[in-house]
């Protein structure tokens, strides 16, 4: 409907498909009414440490699976200032869920290592509110 550039970790794009049928048993049935007659957008791979460059700001994605098999984490760069997309990796005191389809509980701890050597920035995770990495270093029980 507004024509623009559809990017996804690689390993999630068979997700689009048939979106209710990558769901939990309890949430599917919700979406299935929503996707009817869906139609897969044109989406270009996001590769880990891979950069793109729109409305002047750097976005570099970085690998981040366990939620799914291709959550990233996007850091988005604009002059000085560097904010994170957490997605459903981390939340503010939370991370993603592992028990629904294609997650993976090792995954998540390798990607939250991997987080925790970010810098202390501004994250915005996929659902609720907006948090700092250090302070979920600090205080989320996951990490």
């Amino acid at each position: 409907r507004w024509n623009v550039p559809v990017h996804l970790g690689g390993p999630d794009r068979y997700r689009l498909q048939d979106p209710a049928s990558t769901l939990s048993p309890q949430f599917a049935p919700m979406l299935a009414p929503l996707v009817e007659g869906w139609t897969a957008p044109e989406v270009s791979d996001l590769a880990d440490g891979q950069s793109l460059e729109t409305a002047g700001l750097t976005v570099t994605a970085v690998s981040a699976p366990g939620h799914t098999e291709g959550s990233m984490l996007l850091r988005v760069v604009d002059g000085d200032e560097e904010n994170i997309f957490t997605g459903d990796v981390v939340f503010a005191g939370a991370i993603g869920r592992v028990d629904l389809p294609g997650g993976d509980a090792q995954a998540m701890q390798d990607s939250l290592r991997a987080f925790a050597t970010l810098p202390d920035v501004a994250i915005y995770p996929g659902h609720g509110p907006a948090s700092r990495v250090g302070r979920e270093l600090a205080a989320n029980p996951f990490l």
